[in-house]
């Protein structure tokens, strides 16, 4: 997909952009795509412009950061889950470190906001949804499975 011409009435697989980082994720709610670069790109399915999304009150675009502050290896993104409900995404690396960094999105969906009390993990993995939108699956460190509930944010240990 051409992201940048608009989306097509038709999407394969094979018309992804060989640009692209990992595989984008469908908000069918807000209908909209997400795409993962340097920055995090929103592409409406209405056929607008697509855009960046951007840090509150500026208009710099919000970069993908490990928490040193260096820049997520394009190619180290593996993963994308989207919460519509709560607007959180989860964005699994893979290199050079395996984590797991949750982001929340504005209610527009333009803003990357700063909510220090959401977590990242290192060394973990995504294994999927819970409860979709609701409750995500993680192995930690030690291979360990827990649940990270985004409703109250607690960490469930089974």
């Amino acid at each position: 997909m051409n992201w940048f011409d608009g989306p097509t009435e038709l999407l394969t697989e094979g018309m992804l952009s060989p640009e692209m980082i990992g595989p984008p994720v469908w908000d069918l709610v807000n209908e909209i795509l997400f795409v993962a670069d340097e920055q995090l790109l929103l592409v409406p399915l209405n056929r607008s412009s697509y855009f960046d999304a951007e840090r509150p009150f500026g208009s710099d675009p919000f970069s993908l950061t490990y928490p040193n502050g260096s820049p997520f290896a394009p190619e180290g993104i593996s993963q994308l889950f989207w919460s519509p409900q709560h607007r959180i995404l989860l964005l699994q690396t893979e290199r050079p470190y395996r984590e797991v960094t949750a982001y929340a999105l504005s209610e527009q969906l333009r803003y990357v906001l700063d909510d220090p009390s959401l977590p990242r993990w290192r060394d973990a993995q995504i294994v999927g949804w819970l409860v979709e939108g609701e409750q995500i699956i993680l192995l930690d460190a030690e291979g360990e499975p827990l649940v990270w509930d985004l409703t109250t944010g607690e960490e469930v240990r089974p």
